[in-house]
Order: structure tokens, then sequence, then C-alpha cells
């Protein structure tokens, strides 16, 4: 078997996949000045007394320590690297893939070639017949053996193998299978599209990178670009093969990637079909898939347990295989000019990479080998991941699928510019190779601003650019152009008019795109940004590395500016509008051509072979993209194209090309195509890209169809064992040895193509020489005539001095009549270069391995530029230099092998270490440390290398405080390790300010709360001195703590607060004065507040016992403290209670007069008695009665804050009030910009009944003349839940408030005029209406018209349910309307009608549907369409259901119509839309609903008003009508006014939500940043639970700022919830409380979004605030919502005030 060494294993998969090492050199880290001290003095560091670390390990410890290692068979387990599969070793199954010895077809073909002979279709079953009969044959082998194989794939076209999963303990025993001749890992392969983040890789623990594209976005953006794929058909010279007919017709080209959109228009009659080659298996996705089954990975194809992306920011949906297929063969079935390069040709897709655009090399063996069998003519493969090398079985693949006829073109891969970035399958010798390289992209323009005297003429470049728009058209002529302030927020357009004109904006603050849409909707024409002076960089270039070309998401031209033109030109408007022309006939464009920096770059290894082949654009190219419409059947595909980035969009410009010179020249084989691309290629400045970069150059179409001659370099190719013939158009001298003097000679075939022949000249170009090196060419002139043969030999001199780097680069021109052949050569003189450690660095210095998950892991990360034998990873203990078990300073060692290949690594390092002395793996003890890594390199030069970083601190523990307080001066020590650490850095000239490594603070203590609090700053020694501010030595104690660079924490009391003080007692009243208007009231609230020696305070209610008097009961009267107004003027109410007295001034005023707007609040309850553990729900009602008398009701009290004065005695949740013991006090409603509502609250022993008083409507429409009944029902629901209900109509007091508009006697309401006012209902709970009879006082709203009217009414159809636990019962609502003709309708109401429960544990409801879940007592909620509230009394009985009980008889469904409108308003000639729907409502609650607007019949009952088809109702003329509607056995009857004039329109409210994207989310620990200061009032941010698992899972902390507060959320603080949230910021006036010296700022929590959501009682979390205070004196910060101090003693600064809750509510500054 055949050794593959260096091979890098993934600990369970195997996988080889893409990453990018971090490079942050050592001396970043530990070297230390000044510069890297935050601010403090620089330490001691100028003087080195020692030599640190001065020599490495020799050759003889080494080999010592190896053969010590092996003894103690340390080199396998977690913490090692496995480079081979023999080193691994377990029970886990690891995919590969097995060779056998016995040739695949395109072996044998390849063989057969290189004799000159050819292998007939006989032939080729007879080879695939001992290929599989050799399968089998293994097969059962391993079954005698015991070796446990579960088969994947099986090969036998383009290679003899099988691929499957085998237990990591038989890998070994494979290799006694006759017949087998390599074992190879499955590697994971990817897309190579570009500005995807890195994937991760690798072994157990030390973990290879290979090269990735994950810095491509910034590479990318380097040229503004604006590519279409029309470009690209242009600049190739596409277009002329087609106008010669040839687009594809009969070429078979199949892509191997992630899948198709079969669905999109741009594949319509050309896509063929496909195969799946990713397994569906497991959890790994949500359904099966079909084998023929080629489609994208689909949103829906995503499992619960994957996230949407994954930690490299990968999509688990797929869209590059459609891309990637557009650039091939897209038809050009849309309005942009989209079209692919072969539109014609069979389109196949074979899926070979699954979610997240990964896969295995396994099914990409399968595709290829699938491929050749069903005959394609051409592959495509823009995919990859190996590492650089040639013998890897998909290298071998393409190798036999080339031979077999089956042209392969690969992608390089997108890890540039560095040399040899390339990975398999591109290294394969065979195979084509793609660069990405540039088209002609729109750059620039030229453009004069002008204003007054000011003037600037200059090239703008293009930023964004809208696709399709005519630019020229677009920016003609004079336009104005006007500076914008800021940066271009919203805010910073206010009072600016900027309609049609170019606006200019300063780079900053916001994101590009929303600069530019922002100016986008305040109407601008284009926009330009200036680079702001901190990003220039010392520097006055544009913004180069930013832009995307023309996209279909921007509405206006974009431009990006120099600051210093910017800044010109800002200064030279001086806030007025100028002028501004654009040379738009003459748009500047790039020359294209430059061969992108990401794109990888050759040679393969081992043979120096020139990979790229051929170089193409990929660049910003513009193609398809998947909508999944077979998942989603309402997507669409106008906008179904976007630009992408990498060699992957290279690589299919080369597939489409080769099947448009397929069909050109149907006798070639797939070298002849190859050959004819490279020979043909344009050869780029070969100034900045070499062979390597380029290739041959950038593909030609029509030259490489129609070309006079190919040149064929001759060579050969070792293909999995065999020697095959390779022809190519690049020429390969290989490494080369200068050991002695060098001749090599390759031969170049030169064919007559056309049969003209001719004279020819040869020419060698050499773009890079060395010494005397020489290629040269033995006929350089010759008579072409079918064919020559040219010898080009390269010669050179002994020299013992070539180094790595010496090589001889360059081109062969073969040049004749109008055509020119190139063939790029290249030798390498120099050998292997010096191996090196590079790149070491760790990404913590200080570490703590005690499982507190701080700082108890690190990654490691170098790089070797050669092969190393015998390596170590060992600990190097500073402190004590000359210990260890060899007397080197060396404790032991992470990781121990005898052989490591070149690359990029990385080891975590999580504690645990191989001490020297044997004892076995322990945790690494405390102390300094550095990390190095020693090896013994293979080539020797030089023998031993060998890097480290450091210093390295390992501290489990902090240390201790101690100190003393002497006046107002502290001093102390802090006694640490790090400080004697430090101390001993200094010597070797590495010392750190210890205040880098100890951050120290004090605290000021009263009670449990920080009233003050500041930094430490060390001396060098640990000691301290700090003045702390004036103290309370009675109440304050002082406390010192730190926190060290290792995540370690202490603390220590060095003051304890003093001598104990009387309690102190205070009283206060909530008001100083009322201002109420006639029959209106208020509550006084007397607070009793003792303040304990320990600064706790306790707050009592003593209302109850304190004494009210009026001054004038005639104007004002007090009982209980609750002030009604009875007639206008003035009053004052005294309070007392024992020795305090206070007195609050009341002034009166009449009640609104008619033609204003008024706005009240009431509450459904003013006096709760309540036994404790009861609960009450408090209903709060908005009023707003309009000039006009309309009245308008809104139900408020989920958007009101609530809490008890004393809630020692309940508690209040959104209006709920839980009685907790007894006592009184009182509920305070507050309400932002009116004064609190408040309920007197008596919390008893004993359960008290519930009693609630409801009036038959709240809204009363009658007319004149006619008569209506008011009924009112007092309800009694006793603390068993028993609910009882009696008529009181007889009890009430009534009274219209205007009795010119309607009368009213015991109840009956008689309209006399047109008008609107209000019916008073006092309730009294007997006949004898005395004030402490008096129980409820209600409003309804009397409306009177000349007219009658319609009456309406709704009922329930019950209002006390009893239901079983999983029993569902139905809710349904009639509305009755009885016209004043005396005509009856009815109709099903229920869906207009909302539902909730009072306690939804015990029972749900959807739509009127009940669902009783547990036992107990409630109530149903039921609010009618017209406002009036019922409610519903609910008894479950019963035991909660068992998972395992069967489920109840489903009920039947429930079906019920709505129309979407009851009347309707219209002006003469206006029209409105009627929609009937049909609710379906299942037994589970769900439910659907239907549009059945078409089936219903309309009818208008006076067709000259208006009239009715098919639901539109036109109004034809003034007056009023009715419209008939019905369907089946449903009926309803909806009111048209129609009105001759316009009626103003009603602006409807802005709904104040920010919804945080999934873009919105910052990487790694990263802070987001929410500023909704532009929102009014309250505003809410909702985040979906996605989006949240993505924040959790970057640690990214959130600040949000608004309206004065800043709230900073901790990284910790959302991740226990996994459900949508919301949150909600609002600052409300405060003035009405005592003593505030800010607004109150509120934040809530709520689990969901929208109206569904329900608030978060707790997070217990801490909440960072910021807030503005209108004082510079001390403050106390207090919660309203829950009466609770959460900061006794803060300290204002500069106007803000900084303190910490560990909860939400609603914050209020009161001045101490």
């Amino acid at each position: 078997m055949k050794k593959h060494n260096f091979t890098k294993l993934l600990s369970t998969f195997l996988a080889l996949i893409l990453v990018l090492s971090l490079a942050t050199p050592f001396s970043a880290l530990a070297n230390t000045s000044a510069d890297n001290n935050n601010g403090s003095e620089a330490v001691e560091t100028a003087v080195k007394t020692k030599a640190f670390k001065d020599k490495l390990s020799n050759e003889s410890t080494m080999q010592q320590k190896a053969a010590i290692a092996e003894q103690l068979n340390l080199l396998g387990g977690d913490a090692k690297l496995h480079e081979q599969l023999q080193n691994v070793t377990g029970n886990q199954l690891v995919p590969v893939i097995i060779h056998l010895s016995e040739p695949s077809v395109g072996l044998e073909t390849g063989k057969r070639k290189l004799a000159g002979k050819s292998l007939s279709a006989t032939e080729a079953q007879a080879v695939k017949q001992k290929a599989r009969s050799q399968q089998i044959r293994a097969k059962k082998e391993m079954m005698i053996k015991g070796i446990q194989f579960s088969e994947g794939f099986s090969y036998d076209t383009v290679l003899n193998g099988m691929s499957g999963t085998v237990k990591a303990n038989d890998i070994e025993k494979l290799l006694t299978i006759d017949g087998i001749t390599l074992v190879e890992p499955d590697t994971e392969v990817h897309a190579f599209e570009a500005n995807k983040s890195k994937s991760l890789t690798a072994q157990k623990n030390l973990k290879k990178p290979a090269p990735s594209d994950n810095k491509l976005k910034d590479k990318a953006k380097d040229s503004i670009v604006d590519a279409k794929m029309d470009t690209s058909i242009g600049f190739l010279g596409i277009d002329a093969l087609w106008a010669e007919g040839y687009e594809g017709q009969g070429i078979k080209v199949a892509v191997l990637d992630t899948g198709i959109d079969a669905d999109h228009p741009d594949f319509q009659g050309i896509y063929k079909g496909g195969k799946n080659f990713v397994p569906h298996t497991g959890t790994d996705y949500a359904r099966p898939r079909a084998d023929n089954d080629a489609s994208e990975t689909s949103p829906k194809d995503r499992p619960a347990n994957k996230p949407e992306f994954n930690a490299n920011g990968s999509s688990f949906y797929t869209s590059h295989g459609t891309h990637v297929a557009g650039t091939i063969a897209a038809i050009g079935n849309n309005e942009y000019g989209i079209k692919g390069i072969a539109p014609k040709v069979d389109l196949y897709a074979y899926r070979v990479l699954g979610a997240y655009g990964s896969g295995s090399t396994s099914g990409i063996i399968k595709a290829i080998d699938t491929a050749v069998i069903e005959g394609m003519h051409v592959i495509n493969l823009s995919l990859g991941g190996g590492a650089n090398s040639e013998t890897d079985g998909a290298s071998f693949a393409i190798n036999n699928a080339m031979l077999a006829g089956t042209i392969s073109v690969i992608a390089t891969g997108n890890s540039g510019p560095n040399r040899g970035t390339m990975g398999t399958p591109a290294t394969s010798r065979l195979g084509i190779a793609v660069a990405n390289t540039t088209n002609p992209e729109l750059s620039a323009v030229k453009a004069e601003v002008t204003n007054g005297g000011f003037n600037l003429t200059n090239n703008v470049k293009f930023f964004y650019t809208p696709y399709g728009i005519d630019l020229k058209a677009e920016l003609a002529g004079e336009l104005d152009i006007i500076a914008i302030p800021g940066v271009g927020k919203e805010s910073d357009y206010n009072q600016l008019d900027v309609t049609g004109k170019v606006v200019h904006v300063s780079r900053g603050e916001i994101a590009f795109t929303e600069k530019i849409q922002i100016a986008t909707e305040k109407g601008a024409k284009a926009i330009i940004i200036y680079n702001s002076k901190d990003h220039a960089d010392g520097n006055d270039n544009p913004m180069s590395n930013v832009g995307g070309g023309s996209v279909f998401d921007v509405q206006i031209p974009s431009f990006n500016m120099s600051y210093n033109d910017g800044k010109a030109i800002k200064d030279g408007l001086a806030n007025e509008v100028g002028k501004i022309v654009f040379d738009a006939a003459n748009l500047i464009y790039t020359t294209g051509d430059e061969v992108n920096d990401s794109s990888s770059r050759g040679p393969s290894t081992p043979n120096f072979d020139i990979k790229p082949d051929v170089a193409a654009p990929g660049t910003n190219i513009m193609s398809t993209i998947p909508m999944y419409k077979a998942d989603f059947p309402e997507a669409t595909y106008e906008h179904a194209y976007t630009r992408k980035t990498g060699t992957s969009m290279a690589t299919p410009h080369i597939a489409g090309i080769a099947a448009l010179v397929k069909q050109a020249n149907p006798s070639w084989n797939a070298f002849d195509v190859k050959v004819a691309l490279s020979n043909t290629a344009k050869v780029l400045d070969t100034g900045k890209y070499d062979v390597f970069a380029q290739g041959a150059g950038r593909i030609q179409a029509y030259q490489a169809a129609h070309p006079e001659i190919l040149a064929y370099a001759i060579d050969t190719a070792n293909n999995d064992g065999a020697t095959v013939e390779n022809k190519k158009g690049t020429v390969t001298f290989g490494p080369q040895s200068l050991k002695d003097n060098v001749s090599v000679t390759k031969q170049i075939v030169v064919q007559n193509k056309n049969g003209n022949g001719g004279a020819y000249n040869a020419t060698v170009e050499v773009t890079k020489g060395f010494a005397d090196a020489s290629v040269t060419i033995d006929k350089p002139t010759f008579t072409l005539s079918g064919e020559e043969t040219l010898n080009v030999t390269l010669t050179a001199s002994q020299n013992t001095n070539a180094k790595p780097g010496d090589e001889i680069l360059g081109y062969i021109h073969i040049t004749g009549g109008s055509t020119t052949a190139s063939l790029p050569f290249a030798a390498d003189f120099g050998g292997a270069a010096a191996a090196e450690v590079k790149d070491m660095t760790i990404s913590e210095t200080d570490l703590s391995f005690n499982g507190d998950g701080v700082k108890d892991e690190a990654m490691l990360r170098f790089t070797i530029t050669g092969d190393v034998g015998t390596n170590f990873i060992e600990i190097w203990n500073i402190m004590d230099p000359e210990g260890g078990a060899y007397g080197d300073g060396y404790i032991g060692y992470l990781h121990a092998s005898s052989a490591l290949g070149a690359g990029s690594y990385q080891l975590p390092i999580k504690g645990q270490y191989s001490p020297w002395d044997g004892t076995g793996a322990t945790t690494i003890p405390d102390g300094l440390y550095t990390i190095d890594f020693t090896a013994e390199t293979v080539s020797g030069n030089p023998p031993v290398i060998g890097d480290y970083v450091g210093p390295l601190v390992v501290k489990s523990e902090a240390g201790t405080v101690t100190g003393a307080i002497e006046g107002t001066t502290a001093t102390g020590a802090i006694d640490d390790a790090y400080i004697g650490y430090q101390q001993e850095l200094v010597d070797y000239g590495m010392g750190y300010n210890i205040n880098t490594k100890l951050k120290a603070k004090y605290e000021v203590i009263e009670g449990e709360a920080v009233i003050a609090t500041d930094t430490i700053t060390l001396e060098q020694d640990g000691t301290f001195t700090f003045d702390l501010p004036e103290l309370d030595k009675k109440n304050n104690s002082v406390k010192v703590k730190y926190e060290d660079a290792a995540g370690n924490k202490a603390e220590a009391i060095i003051y304890n607060a003093g001598d104990q003080v009387d309690n102190e007692v205070t009283y206060k009243v909530n008001h100083e004065t009322l201002a109420l208007k006639v029959g209106n009231s208020e509550q006084l609230t007397v607070t009793e507040t003792t303040t304990k020696p320990d600064g706790t305070t306790e707050e009592k209610d003593v209302t109850a016992e304190a004494t009210f008097t009026s001054s004038n009961e005639a104007i004002a009267t007090a009982t209980n403290g609750n002030v009604t107004a009875i007639a206008a003027g003035t009053a004052d109410i005294t309070v007392t209670y024992k020795d305090f007295t206070a007195t609050v001034a009341v002034e009166v005023t009449e009640e609104p007069v008619t033609g204003e707007e008024t706005v009240t609040y009431s509450v459904n309850k003013t006096n709760l008695i309540l036994g404790e553990g009861q609960q009450e729900q408090l209903y709060v009602t908005e009023t707003t009665v309009k000039a006009d008398g309309t009245v308008i009701e809104k139900d408020v009290t989920g958007h009101l804050r609530y809490n008890v004065v004393n809630n020692t005695y309940a508690t209040v949740q959104k209006g709920l009030v839980t009685a907790k013991l007894a006592g009184k006090t009182q509920v305070r409603i507050q309400i932002e910009g009116e004064p609190s509502i408040y309920v007197y609250l008596e919390v008893t022993k004993a359960p008290q009944n519930s009693i609630t008083y409801t009036v038959s409507q709240t809204h009363l429409n009658v007319g004149v003349g006619q008569s209506e009944q008011v009924y009112v029902t007092e309800t009694t629901v006793t603390p068993e839940g028993d609910v009882s209900t009696r008529d009181v109509t007889g009890f009430g007091q009534y009274k219209v408030i205007d009795n010119t508009v309607a009368t009213v006697k015991k109840g009956l309401v008689t309209g006399l005029k047109d008008g609107k006012t209000q019916l008073r209902i006092n309730v009294y709970n007997s006949s004898n209406q005395t004030a402490d009879n008096l129980k409820e006082t209600i409003y309804v709203y009397l409306n009177v018209e000349k007219l009658p009217q319609n009456i309406v009414t709704y009922d329930l159809n019950t209002t006390d349910m009893t239901m079983e636990v999983g029993e569902q019962k139905q809710l349904k609502v009639t509305e009755t309307t009885v016209t004043p003709a005396g005509t009856t309708t009815e109709r099903d109401a229920t869906v207009d009608t909302k539902f909730s429960v009072v306690n939804n544990t015990l029972a749900t409801v959807q739509r009127g549907l009940v669902t009783a879940h547990a036992p107990g007592k409630t109530q149903v909620r039921v609010v009618m369409p017209n406002g009036d509230v019922t409610l519903v009394y609910l008894e479950v009985t019963g035991t909660p259901e068992e998972p395992e009980q069967p489920v109840e008889p489903e009920q039947p469904d429930t079906i019920t119509f709505a129309v979407n409108k009851n009347d309707i308003a219209l002006n003469v000639g206006e029209s409105d839309q009627l929609t009937v729907t049909q609710t379906t409502t299942k037994a589970d609650g769900t439910s659907t609903e239907q549009d059945v607007t078409a089936t219903s019949t309309f009818t208008s009952n006076d067709e000259a008003v208006a009239t009715v088809t098919n639901g539109t109702i036109t109004a034809v003329g003034p007056g009023q009508t009715a419209i008939t509607v019905t369907n089946g056995d449903f009926t309803a009857t909806i009111s048209v006014d129609v009105v001759a004039i316009e009626e103003p329109e009603v602006e409807e409210p802005q709904r104040n939500v920010y919804t945080l994207a999934e873009d919105n989310v910052g990487s790694k620990s990263e802070n987001i940043y929410i500023d909704l200061s532009s929102f009014d009032g309250e505003a809410n941010i909702e985040i979906s639970a996605a989006v949240l698992g993505k924040m959790v899972d970057a640690k990214n902390e959130i600040t949000i700022q608004k309206d004065g507060a800043v709230f900073m959320l901790h990284k910790n603080i959302l991740k226990d919830i996994h459900t949508d949230i919301t949150i909600s910021v609002a600052k409300n006036d405060a003035s009405t409380i005592a003593g505030a010296v800010s607004d109150m700022y509120t934040i809530t929590f709520w689990n969901g979004i929208g109206e569904a959501k329900q608030q978060l009682t707790a997070l217990n979390k801490k909440i960072e605030i910021k807030m503005s205070v209108y004082s510079n004196n001390k403050v106390k910060i207090m919660n309203v919502l829950t009466n609770e101090v959460v900061s006794k003693n803060a300290n204002p600064k500069n106007g803000t005030v900084e303190f910490k809750s560990d909860n939400a509510g609603s914050f209020v500054a009161i001045e101490i």
C-alpha cells in the first residue's frame, strides 16, 4: 500500500475542510511598553538582565524525548495529532475511501492511449467486471476477518474502489485485504464561493487549517464593479460563436454542486434532470430525498436540531449550484439580458454538496463516475477542500474522467494571493483548473460641483447603482446638490427638501446601505458618500474597498469620494443648494483582466505543475439563484438573480466555453479542448501575475473554437500508480536540483487545425530568470504541414548557492499567420525552503483551569513551512528555567508526534498536559510559562526549528486583600502571584504594568446598595492608597475587590459600618394639589416611611387610619381619602395622622364644554375587597369624546403600569391583583400624561365575594322619538367560584348629562333631539340610595339622531359554563339588527369578537372555542364588536389529562361567516369591497379561513344610492341604503351612507416596532447597538427565536438608546429564553412623583411578538441603565412598578446617573 504522508483528520468525520489560520505575530502579544499599559506608567522594560530562551533543544535531547514518549505510549490520544489513518484507534466509525489494484475503465483507457491503442466497449465492460469482482472479494474477506465496513458508494469507471465507514480499530486490518492499495480519509469539500465564512477542520486537538476564502469580501471590494453576465458574453467573444449557431446544442453538461432550482424560468427546456449523492440519513435533514432529486437544499429540509446558519455563517439552505448553472446555461428568459454562455446545452445537475454547502469526497467521486457512465461531455466542479496534492482519490477520478473523454473543469479556490494555496481536486494533473479574473467594470464618472464662487471638478467612483438603469439618462443635465448634516441618518434630513437632488453625506455611524435607503425614501436623485476623517488613515483615497456594482436592492445611483474632496464640497455648499454636473456621456470603466487577489495560486505539488491552466471572469458575476418554488408555490422569479464572486463563478465560464468548443469541433477529445482553451488564452500582465496566478492566461472563446494550430506539451502523469499520457497547454520542467549541471528536454507537438499550414516562429519569453538558466527551442522557425515536433530544452549550470524561490518562469510563443499559441513553462531550482515556524500565537495569555467557564481554554496556532519529524509542544517554566525532568525548564508537553506535514495548525489548550516524569496526564499547575514548539526537520535545513508564545500565566485562584481606613484615606495591599511574576519578567525585559493584570476597585456600601465606587491604581508591589468620598461612618462600609487577568476574583471589607441609630419615621401624601372636573374623583394616599440604621426602609399605607377634612364640602368631599368634585370652586383637604398634618389644595372646574375633544380613563372598580390568596382583574378603559360627540373606547389595560403602594399586602401584574396579606393599601395605575388612578384595596383574612356591576349596553344609539331600556346586572362570585346574578336596574339612579337630547326614567332612555351625550348610572346595592350604599358609577354613551336608527344588539349563547378537563365548548356571539321598519336580521359575529381567559392555565380560548386544561374556576372575558364587555363564568372539573389517556372524541367543526364591514361611508363615485369569510374551527382549536365572496349573493335596497356587484359597492348618489349579503343560511345587512363631499383621510397610527434582523447580529462578543431616538412614545424591539439564538451563541451584548436613557443588556441576560421576545422601552413624565428629578424610563421584557406577547415577570439578571437627570445632587433610583429602591445613593455626573437593576421596571430619580 502506498503511504500518504501528513493526512489531517477530523476527529469524528475525518473531514479536510478550509480554515484560515489567524496570524497575529507573537510580539504583538508579548512585548510590553508604555503603549500597551492602558495609559499607566511604563514599568521597567528597558534593561534586559537575563537571556530569554536563547537556544533551542539539540537533536540529541529531541531523540531522547522521542524515545521516552514512545516507551510511555504517549503518541496517541485526544490531545495528540494523528497524521495518518493507521494512527487512529477506537470504536468510532471513520469515513474512508478504499482503492483497489485492478484498473478502472478510465485508467485502462489512459494506459491504452499511452501505448497508442484504444479501449473497445466490450473491453471496457470486461475491465469494469474485473473491478466489481475484486470489490466483492474484498468485502467478503473483510467479513471473514471481522472488519466492520459499511459501504457507501462503489466506483468502477473513474476509480476502482469503495467508500464507506470502518471502525477505527479495523483500519490497520484493511491493509491485509488482498487487492487494497490505498485507504484515504473521506474528506469534506465545499463550494468555492467568496464571502463565505471559513470552515473549521481538524483532528482531535491539533487542527490544520487549509486555504480559506474568508478574506475575499474585503479583497473583492477593491474595485467597485458593475459586471453583468452579458458583459462576460461580449468580453470573451461568446456572441461571435452564437452568431455562427454554436449555443451548446447537443452537448451534455453536468454541474456537480449544491443542486439546482429546476423551476427557475432560465432553465426551462434545457434542464434534463439530475441525481442526488448526498445521503439524507439520521437527523441531518427533515425529510428523505430521492436519488433523482437534484434540487437545492431548501429551508424546508432543515430539521429542528440544525441551526439556520452554522458557526461559519453558511445557511443550511443553498443557492450556489443554481448560480453556477445559470452562468453556464441560463436561457435569457428575463428582462435584464442575463444569459448563460451556452444556453442550449442539455443541462444536468448532480447534487454532491448538501446543507451549508458541504459534502464528501466519496460523493463527488461517485458523481464523476456517473457523469462518465452517462456520457457527459463537460462536468463543472466549483468546489474543493483537500490539500495541495496531485495524488488523492478525487484527483485520480478527474484524471480518469478526462482520459475517458469527459472534459473536467475545476475551481482552484479562493485562498490567494499566496503561492501553493490551491487544493484538490483542482490539483488533478489532467483536469482544467480555473483562476478568477475581472471583467471591464463601471468605475467612475467626472463630476463638477459649483456654488457661487466655489468649484470642484474630479472623478467620483461609483458605489451601487440600480440594476438595469440608464445611467447616462439618469445623470444627465445640471442637478441640484445639497450637503446633509451629520452622517445621513433620518433625523439629519429634518427641515430639508431633497426631492430630486443629489445628497452629499459623510461616512460613519450607520451602514452605507442604510444611508442610501434613507436618501431614497427622502426622494433624493442620487447620493455621494465621502470618506470620514477617521477612516482616511492618512491618505486621501476614495473608499475603493466598498461597493457592489449594479444590484436590485437600490433605487438611486450612489458614489463614494475621498475625505478631502468630500469636505471641500460640504464647506463649499455652506448649507446651500449647489449644482452638480456629471459627464454622463463619458462613463469611466476599468479595463478588466485583473487576477482577483483571492484566486488561489499554484503550483500543485509535488511536481511543480503549472496550475491554474487558464483564467476566466469570476468577480461580481450576475446569475440565477433559487426561490424554492416546489416548497413555496407563491415564490416568484422576477429578481431571482444576484452577484457572486469566486473561482466558483469563473469555472462555469470555462465549462460553458468548453461546451461551445466541443460543439464546434465534435471530433476533439477532452485534451484537444483543454489545449485549445490554453493555447488561445490572452496572456495577462506578466509583471503582476506569474504563471501560477494566471496559467496560460484569460480565456478567448472564439479563438479557442477556431484555432489555426494546437500546440500540445507532451507529458505523463502518475495516475493511482499507473503512468498515463498527459497532453496539455503548459510545459512542466518540475523541481531540478543544481548539484550538477541540468539539461531537460520536453516536446511540443504542433498540429495544423485549419488546413493552411505555413511558416511559424517559436520564441521564448522569460518572465523570471535565475543565473544562467535558459529555455531553448530546437526549431525557432519551421514550416508546418500537418504536424511538427519541437524539442524544448531547459539548461542550467551547477550552482550550490541555489535557494528556495530560485526558478525560471515564462512563456513559449508559437506565431504564424494570424495566430499565436502560448504555453507557460516553469522550473524550480531552489528545492525545499529552509523550514521555519511562523505566526505562532495563542488566543489567551492568562488562563485559569478551574472550571468556572472563565479563561478556561485557549487556542494555539502556528504554521510550519516544511515537513518535520519528531516534534513536541512543551510547557517551559519561566520561574524555574533549569528545572524539569531534563533540567531544561520543560515540565511536560501538550503534544508529541513522530511526523508533521508543512501547514497551519491549531491546538485547543484546555488544561491537561503530560509531565516529562512519566506520571501521566494531569492539570497544568499554576505558574508562569511559555508554550514552545520544537521539531526536527525532514530536510535537515535547519536540523531543528522552534518558536514559542508567552509569557503565559496559569492561575486558578485569586490572592488576598488587606487594608484599613484612616479618616477618608484607605491603605492596604493585594498579595497575588501576578506581582511575583511581574518582578521576574522585568529581569528579562518583559515586565508589565501590574494594573493591566489586576483590576482593582473600591465600593462604598450603604445597606445592600453600592453608593460610590471607583478604580484603584496599584503600585507595582501590590500596595494601594486612595481617598474616599465623604463617609457616613455609621451607615457606610468600604469594600476592596479585584479581578485578575485570568478571571479569578477576590474581595475584602476593609471598613464596617459603625454605631446604631434610632429609626427615622416620615409621612407623605401622594398629592400636594388636585385639579378636578365636576363629577371626577381622585384618591389621596398617606404613606409612612421608616428608615432603619442599616439603611433599609419600610413603607406602610396608613390612609385608612388618617383623617381627611374638606374646608368646603359644597365644592369637594373627602371620604377615606377619596376626593370627589361636587361643584366649581376651590377647597382645602386637611390630612392628619398622629402628629403629621398636610393640606391638599383642590380646584374644581366645570365639565368640558361641547366642541372640545377629551380623553378620560376609567377603571372598572375603584374599591376592592379581597381575601388572602384571591385575585381580581382590573380593566382600564380609555374614552375619547371627539368634538362632534363621537365616543371611541379602547381597552388599555395591557399598556399601563401598575403597582401596589404597599406590596406587602398585594401584588399587581398587568392589572391582575393578587392579595397576599391582610391590610389596607391602594393599587396605583400610572397613565402617561395623566394623573394616576388609585383603587382602594382592602385585604382580609377570609376570602371575599367578588361583586361586579355591568350594564346591558355601554353605547346606545336611538332615533328621535325612539326608546330603549338599559338594564343593570349585579354579579357575585363566591370564593368557591359559585356565580349568582340579579337585576339591580331598579336600584340605579339615572341621569342624562344633557337632558335636552334625551330623558331617562328607571333605565328607559327616550331620544328627544339629535345630539350626543352620556347617561350616568349610580348603582346602589339596595333601594336606599345613600352615599354609603353607592357601589359603582357607570357611564353609557348616548347617540340620538334625527332619523330612526337600526338597533344593533349582541347576544352571547351562554354566560355560565361548566366543563370537564379536555372538553371543548364554543361560545357564539349573535348580532341582531332591528331596522326602523321593524325588520330583524341576525348574523354570527363570533369572528368579530375578542375572547380571553383570565387564568389561561385552566383554559384557553381561540375564536370563541374554549378548551379546558386543568380544574378550577375562572372567567372568559368577551369583548363584543361594539366594545361591550361580558364575563362568562367558567368552572373546570376533573383531573388533568395524562399523556397516555385516550383522546376525547373529536368535536364537530364549527363554521361561522363574517363580512369584513358592518357599515360603510362613501363619497359619490367611490367604491369599496365587501369580503365574506367562512371560518372553520376544528375541535383542537385550530381554524382555517376561506374567502367565499364569490359564492355569496349581494343585493342593494336602493340602487340610486349604491350598487353592488360581486361584493364591490359603488356610490351612485347621496343618501342611505342597505346591502343584504347571503350565503346559505347566513344573512347580514351592511349599512351604506353616501355623501357628496370628500371626507378627510384619517391617518393611521404608526406602529413603533424595530425588528432585529439576522444581519444585525454581530460576530463573537460584539456589541449590538440599537438607537430608538426616532421613535415617538413607547418603542418595541422584536427579536425572533432564531435571531435570539444566534445572539446568545455569539455572546452579543445589546445597548438600547432612547429619549435620554441607555439600557445595557449583557451577553448572558437572555440566554435562558428560547422563544420570540419583545423588549419595550419608553419615557414618561414623572412630575407627579414627589422629589422626582428625571423622567420615568421604562424597560419591559415580553415573551412573544405583537398582541400575543406576555410579560416576563422576572429575569434575575442585572441590567445596566444610564439615564438623564435634572440635578447634580445625590439621588435615589426608584422602580415605581415595584416601589423598590434599586440605588439608594447615586451620584449624577454631567446630567446623567448610572445604576443597575435586577429586573425590568419603570425607573425615576428622586433627589435626596
